[in-house]
């Protein structure tokens, strides 16, 4: 198998939630290929779907100085961040997210879920109703919106 079928089933596993077969498959393919930016990045997706969160965010982060064009990247980057309570960087992440793919509703969702943990409710429904411009059927957006209304009064 070449690096790209490897990849691929990794990710099949990772997604079928088979993670310690999904882990050992990108370890193997990092094992051969160490600046590997996309299984770099879907390792540490895993590992903070395991709680393994400060790892995460090394892995990730590592992945971005091999490949730092990859909005995805960053807005798993500031979803670890934000669980790590790390607020300021979290912002940045989505920013950075934003920047390189300002259509991602995701990423907009995201940075007002940071926004509104840092009592920025203007900023935070601003960001909300981005997303929900980018994807009306986004439920989470619609909620985090409501959310943000009521407690803004």
């Amino acid at each position: 198998m070449n690096s790209s079928q490897l990849l691929n089933r990794a990710i099949e596993l990772h997604r079928a939630g088979r993670l310690p077969e999904a882990e050992a498959a990108y370890r193997q393919l990092l094992a051969a290929q160490p600046n590997h930016a996309d299984t770099l990045h879907m390792l540490g997706v895993l590992e903070h779907q395991t709680g393994r969160h400060s790892q995460a965010a090394q892995t990730i982060s590592k992945a971005i100085s091999l490949n730092p064009n990859v909005a995805a990247y960053y807005t798993n980057l500031g979803s670890i961040y934000a669980v790590l309570g790390n607020l300021d960087s979290a912002t940045e992440a989505f920013n950075r997210a934003i920047a390189l793919d300002p259509r991602s509703p995701e990423a907009h969702n995201n940075l007002g879920n940071v926004l509104r943990k840092k009592g920025d409710l203007p900023a935070a429904i601003d960001a909300y109703r981005v997303a929900i411009s980018l994807r009306p059927t986004y439920p989470d957006a619609h909620f985090n919106l409501a959310a943000a209304l009521h407690e803004s009064g």
